[in-house]
Parts: structure tokens; sequence; C-alpha cells
């Protein structure tokens, strides 16, 4: 069965808007009727909470039947789950080292561990060469017995054996030839290398090598056209060289005559003609400049 809720005494006082209406006297009434002075207030509405008393022995009647027979655990408090997050966000974990000692667990100290490891090879190094050492010294201890030294038998006493039947020393023979070797004569040497050297052709290059270079040259110009004829747009041409040196002298010689009749005029230029004249100047001054420094470059593409 479900737990009842706890019963509630409510206490209401009457506003003044209360205080003459109604069957029964309002408090407010009786204090006028009597003389003591009611202050005025708001109304107020006062809520006790009254719970009934626990019952004395779990399991009773009323009481919520709890699983394995036993009395129900309290609750844990809200102020327990807060002060705990508080806790939480105040001292929060710092590393897993730092979580295995609130846990209760003792975390591993690996800097000892490695102390330790290295105590122990030091200490295996320290052992092998002491145990090198001795063998070293045992080594040296050990004295090999001395040796008599003995001079070769001597040869002369040995009979020479004939290498045949015909008695004929082949090993004498051979001695003496490799003693004296013969040398050949170098006269055929001599005259092949005279023969090379007073070739008529001698310390020039050959002539198709010659050939080999002059191919090589067309063909790297040839490549260089091709590539030149590519970059030319359509309906224009590479002005030749010599064409370009010419065109720019003849240009070169209108500058000086058309400067010389600048240079002619009167000081005072009052006159149309003569204003229509120095300005006509000019302007073939300025074309011829212009046209000087277009064929003063090395390329100079001109119309078809």
């Amino acid at each position: 069965m479900a737990a009842k809720p706890p019963a509630r005494a409510v206490v209401r006082s009457r506003s003044a808007n209360d205080r003459g209406g109604g069957d029964g006297e309002s408090v407010y009434a009786l204090g006028q009727r009597l003389g003591a002075a009611v202050p005025s207030a708001t109304p107020k509405t006062i809520v006790y909470n009254i719970a009934p008393d626990p019952p004395s022995t779990p399991g009773g009647a009323g009481a919520p039947p709890t699983p394995g027979g036993g009395a129900k655990p309290p609750r844990p408090h809200a102020s327990a789950a807060d002060s705990s997050q508080i806790e939480s966000i105040m001292n929060p974990v710092r590393g897993p080292r730092d979580a295995q000692i609130r846990a209760g667990i003792t975390p591993t100290n690996h800097a000892r561990q490695n102390a330790m490891a290295v105590r122990e090879a030091s200490n295996m190094n320290a052992m092998r060469k002491a145990a090198e050492a001795v063998q070293q010294q045992d080594t040296k201890g050990l004295k090999l017995p001395p040796v008599r030294s003995t001079s070769a038998p001597s040869q002369r006493g040995l009979q020479r054996r004939p290498s045949s039947s015909s008695g004929r020393d082949f090993v004498a023979e051979n001695r003496v030839g490799a003693a004296a070797p013969v040398r050949p004569p170098r006269l055929e040497k001599r005259d092949s290398a005279d023969k090379y050297l007073n070739k008529k052709d001698y310390g020039q290059v050959p002539q198709y090598l010659l050939e080999r270079k002059m191919q090589m040259a067309a063909e790297v110009e040839a490549q260089a056209r091709a590539k030149e004829a590519a970059l030319i747009p359509p309906g224009m041409r590479l002005m030749p060289e010599e064409e370009r040196l010419e065109t720019l002298e003849v240009l070169k010689k209108n500058r000086e005559e058309v400067d010389r009749a600048i240079q002619q005029l009167p000081l005072r230029i009052e006159t149309p003609s003569a204003i229509r004249r120095k300005d006509d100047l000019e302007r073939r001054l300025r074309e011829i400049e212009d046209a000087i420094k277009i064929f003063s470059r090395p390329k100079v593409l001109v119309h078809l």
C-alpha cells in the first residue's frame, strides 16, 4: 500500500474586506469591540506540515514491504549530491595517478622501478667484468714449454736426380734460363710509332666528327626557328636582321633631318602657316622616335 501524505493544518487570517461579512465574528471585529489596536496588515497564510509518527517496528502495519525483509535504506540528501559536485569542480581529478589515489589504489612508482633496473644492470656488468679479468689472469699465468730452434738441413749433401733416363738436368737448365731472360727487340714498336706520328692528318680532327658537329648545329638552329615560328601570330612574319638594321638606319637619318628643320624655324612663330609647319615637324619627330624604339628590339614582327 502507498504511504499516506502527511496531514496539513491551515490557519488563514481574514482580510479587512471580510471583517464585516460572514456569520461568525472576525478577529478584527473582536479586537475593535474589546478596544485593542488591530494593525492593518496584509492577509497571511501559514501552512504547517504535521507528519505522522513512523512505525515502531520495521515491516509493521502501514509500512511498505522492502526486499529481503529488512529496513529500507535511507535516501541520500540532495545537499550531499550538491557538495560532491562542488568538490569535483573545486578539486578536479588531475591525471590517472590522482584518480588511482582517490580510489584507494597505490600508483606504480616507475622512477623507482627504473632505478632498480639500472642498478641491476650495473651489478651484472660489474660481475661480467670481474669474471673476464679473472679469466685473463689465468690465461697469462699459463706458460708454454720452451722450444729449441734448429737450422734447416743443408742441401749440399743432396744428390741431384736426373729427370730422365738420358741424364739431362732440366732443373738446372730452367734455373739458368730464368736468371737471364732474353728480351725481344723493340725495333718493330719504334717503327710503328714513327709511322703514326708521321701521318699527314696527325693532330687534326677527323672529318666525320666535323660533319657530325655541323649536323648537330643545324638541328639546333632548326629547332630554334620552329619555336620562334610557333610564337609568331598568324598574318605576321619575323623581319630579318639585315632588313631591321637597314630600316633602323633610315629612321635615324630621318630624325636628323627633322631636327635640322625644327632648328631652322624662326624664334617667333605667329603666322598660321608657321604654326602648322612646327606642329607637323614635332608630330613627325615623335613618330620617328617611336619607330626607332620598335626597330631597336632584337625581334620585330611585321604584317605580311
